[in-house]
């Protein structure tokens, strides 16, 4: 099992911090800071190490804050080499603390604490620290978001769409923006074509919360940004009504092409097996039939009512795909469900119901029987090739959170299997012919990962896939950052 992420911030990394500090000022007292900052630290969460490693900063970086904060300027590594975060894992957390010195001490020195923030979002990203800045003063903050929507460095100019966001994960609420969207929309505007997906991809967000609170503004701003809009807006305007098209909202789905009311009926529905373990997977199938004599644009999804704590049902929706039917048409649908336990779900025993929706509407389509966790002697039949099973739940999980990430993340078919792909275009697939993770990525990234010894050249029936690299191996955080870098470059 992977480590969890807030072991990121450990001694070894406090040592690292007080090494770049002592570099740039060596008066620095790093023994103390790293006394004070490693203690007690296993056992505190994520962002608690992150405030405790920035008390620690603050205790022993000298006591006037513009000395302070020149003192971590000198001491920040490289900027971000790309214009995008995919493949970087946990490395730019480092700089956590000092976004939360920032934010705690550099309210009075906004001037400086602007610069500051400048200068981490291009080597982390400053959203967290930014909100208590557009809180006191948003007029000056505002104007200096204004121009850096301008930038010539794409982190800055995503930080002027992530910091401005009304319910962004993990920071603090902003009543302030939740009374202006407009001025969050005209910040937007100078974004939404912008030349990176980093950028488009974090003002969908912004738009995906902005309808949070106010949706009838969202769908108003969609469907202004849909006229005549260019392929990469109209995947943008697509992402920011996800929650929206997951609501059922009648105005997303229209603005989308799938607001008429579905003539169709679900039959042939299976789930194999329909008693399953906690931990286990269980597969979906069914036939959707087109009952009407013209043909209907159908985005499809599936709801299952996960069972809580408290014996209660909650639904929540798994995109499936968009079909188009022909008069009296069908097309047969799987959806792999997963039970396994997450951070944000821990799966119950007790009756799953499960939906098929279709543009919008619900259809009750059956259900399956969840049982408390195998035993690890119990969880795999003789029938099951050692290490197949793992391999493939480790590849769908991961693609079904890349496809509530990007919904241009669907599911197809190659080489007689399934796979993913971007509109027509393979992004990956799992363990063909003793494969593990096959992901299609530069050609140039390829051949640099082989001679890194992180992926293996893909050669079936001997033909080499230049752009493609296998990764036999199955480990959760390399398989999804590559994957994300597949996305990144099939995608654009």
């Amino acid at each position: 099992m992977a480590e969890p992420l807030k072991t990121f911030f450990s001694a070894a990394l406090v040592r690292r911090l007080a090494a770049d500090i002592v570099q740039a000022e060596p008066t620095f007292p790093s023994r103390a800071f790293i006394k004070d900052a490693s203690s007690g630290l296993a056992q505190m969460e994520l962002l608690e190490r992150g405030k405790h490693i920035a008390t620690a900063l603050e205790m022993h970086l000298p006591p006037a804050y513009p000395d302070a904060i020149d003192v971590l300027l000198r001491s920040l590594g490289p900027e971000h080499t790309t214009d995008e975060l995919v493949g970087a894992g946990m490395a730019p957390f480092v700089y956590l603390p000092h976004v939360f010195f920032v934010a705690e001490r550099g309210l009075d020195h906004f001037e400086l604490s602007m610069r500051a923030q400048y200068e981490l979002t291009k080597r982390f990203s400053a959203e967290f620290s930014m909100r208590g800045y557009i809180a006191r003063d948003p007029g000056r903050t505002f104007a200096i978001l204004r121009e850096w929507a301008r930038d010539d460095n794409a982190h800055v100019r995503r930080l002027v769409s992530e910091g401005t966001r009304l319910r962004l994960p993990w920071a603090r609420r902003v009543a302030w923006l939740d009374r202006h969207p407009d001025h969050v929309l005209a910040l937007l505007e100078l974004l939404k074509d912008d030349r990176t997906t980093l950028v488009r991809r974090s003002v969908a967000n912004n738009l995906n919360d902005l309808g949070k609170v106010h949706p009838r503004l969202l769908v108003e701003t969609c469907a202004s940004w849909l006229k005549g809009a260019s392929a990469e807006r109209r995947a943008l305007v697509e992402h920011a009504l996800r929650s929206a098209v997951k609501r059922g909202e009648a105005d997303a789905l229209r603005l989308l092409g799938f607001g008429r009311e579905p003539v169709v009926a679900i039959e042939d529905v299976r789930f194999q097996p329909r008693r399953i373990a906690i931990g286990e997977q269980v597969s979906m199938s069914f036939a959707l039939k087109n009952k009407a004599r013209t043909s209907q644009n159908l985005l499809v999804d599936v709801a299952v009512h996960f069972v809580k704590a408290n014996g209660k049902a909650v639904p929540k929706r798994f995109k499936l795909k968009r079909v188009a039917l022909p008069p009296r048409g069908q097309v047969e649908l799987h959806k792999r469900i997963s039970l396994a336990v997450h951070t944000t779900r821990t799966p119950r025993p007790g009756t799953h119901a499960v939906d098929v929706v279709v543009n919008g509407q619900a259809f009750r389509s059956g259900s399956f029987e969840v049982l408390a966790a195998r035993s690890p002697l119990g969880a795999r039949t003789r029938r099951q090739a050692p290490g197949r099973l793992k391999l493939e739940d480790l590849f769908w999980e991961l693609a079904a959170e890349l496809q509530a990430e990007d919904p241009r993340v669907v599911e197809g078919t190659i080489m007689n299997g399934r796979c993913l792909r971007i509109g027509k275009e393979f992004l990956a697939l799992v363990d063909y012919k003793g494969s593990g993770l096959v992901v299609k990525l530069p050609k140039g990234r390829v051949a640099e990962l082989i001679d890194e010894g992180k992926g293996e050249a893909f050669a079936p029936a001997g033909k080499v896939f230049k752009e493609w690299l296998s990764v036999p191996k199955p480990d959760q955080r390399r398989w999804r950052a590559l994957m994300r870098e597949g996305i990144a470059h099939v995608g654009t």
